[in-house]
């Protein structure tokens, strides 16, 4: 599965993507916007030491930003987030982050101040798995993007696998237990692909 995550500032319209791979670090922090269009997840005109650094997201022109506010990363276990000592902190999933590298997995929403980050998972949707049975995978999905029922996962996880998905790491996601955010990737394809 292809993981990245997804940054959105509080004036932002869409999400900027940024690829998580393994032996690949990303700095996180404030940047000042002297305007201009943005191009590749970057504004051509910025104003700071980092932003030159080719492993750097930049979050928004905060005060409460540190221009290093987290690093996030990849190794052989899989994806991680620091926070690096910041004043107002890093919070996964609405809790703020001790020091240390902390675990993630699709669908675990960062927040700094105002500018939220989301991991996110893609995989190869089939189409033969959207047709099934007059779409009924489709309208489960779209039934619990608007109700926000993630008790249904399961049950959505299991039309999958009856119109022939078999991949562990989609299927698994949805059968996980805990809790769903907003943007759940599995969803997201789902429709997007209807």
């Amino acid at each position: 599965m292809e993981l990245f995550i997804a940054v959105r500032g509080s004036q932002e319209a869409h999400p900027r993507r940024f690829p998580l791979v393994v032996g690949r670090t990303w700095r996180a922090g404030r940047y000042v916007h002297l305007g201009g269009p943005l191009v590749e997840g970057r504004y051509l005109r910025t104003r700071g030491p980092l932003l030159d650094a080719d492993e750097y997201v930049p979050l928004e022109d905060d005060p409460h930003i540190k221009r290093c506010h987290f690093e996030i990363g990849c190794d052989e276990a899989g994806p991680w987030v620091r926070d690096t000592d910041s004043p107002t902190g890093t919070f996964l999933n609405g809790t703020r982050l001790s020091p240390g590298k902390h675990r993630l997995r699709p669908d675990d929403q960062l927040q700094v101040q105002r500018c939220v980050i989301l991991v996110s998972g893609q995989v190869r949707i089939d189409p033969i798995w959207l047709a099934w049975n007059a779409g009924t995978v489709v309208r489960l999905a779209m039934t619990i993007a608007q109700q926000r029922d993630f008790a249904l996962l399961s049950i959505l996880a299991d039309a999958l696998e009856e119109a022939g998905c078999c991949n562990p790491h989609l299927l698994g996601h949805l059968r996980e237990p805990g809790m769903h955010y907003r943007g759940c990737w599995v969803l997201d394809l789902v429709i997007d692909r209807k």
